[in-house]
């Protein structure tokens, strides 16, 4: 057997994590054409995000719920082929690029059946508190139980965002 550094099996997509969530795309998501509306892509983006965030606590001082907003600085897509109605897809969620106060969630869209990839996409986030304006940095239980475990090097991988 070969024997690989270590650098090389900590980006193999065997080892890699993410978050995952499945939906069905529906009428609602298609057009006249017969294939979703590119919308829908970054709507799908925002449910798999919230989703992610949804379940976990991130970390913030009781004060602040209620308060906090996610604030998304940038999102871009790049349109691979096209979703068609009762299409299962599958959309893997990593993050890269934790800074203090921002982070960057890469976004893959697969049809769930066969893996062809969808659409890939890419969102800097923040989180704000709306009655101040001031952007809150991210607390360390967040980055270590929720981003870190789902951490890539984005100029490692495969696909570019």
């Amino acid at each position: 057997t070969m024997n690989f550094p270590d650098f090389i099996a900590d980006f193999t997509a065997y080892r890699q994590k993410e978050f995952m969530f499945e939906l069905i795309v529906t009428q609602g998501d298609i057009t006249p054409y017969g294939c979703a509306s590119f919308i829908n892509y970054m709507r799908w983006f925002n449910i798999a995000r919230d989703a992610l965030l949804q379940w976990k606590n991130l970390g913030f001082d009781d004060s602040l719920k209620g308060k906090i907003e996610t604030e998304v600085k940038l999102c871009d897509m790049q349109y691979k082929r096209e979703a068609i109605l009762q299409d299962e897809i599958l959309i893997k969620v990593n993050c890269s690029n934790i800074k203090l106060s921002e982070f960057t969630l890469l976004f893959t869209l697969i049809r769930k059946d066969n893996a062809l990839l969808i659409s890939l996409g890419k969102q800097k986030i923040n989180f704000r508190n709306f009655e101040t304006d001031d952007i809150l940095n991210l607390p360390q239980s967040f980055v270590q139980s929720v981003l870190k475990p789902i951490e890539v090097d984005e100029r490692s991988l495969l696909f570019k965002y």
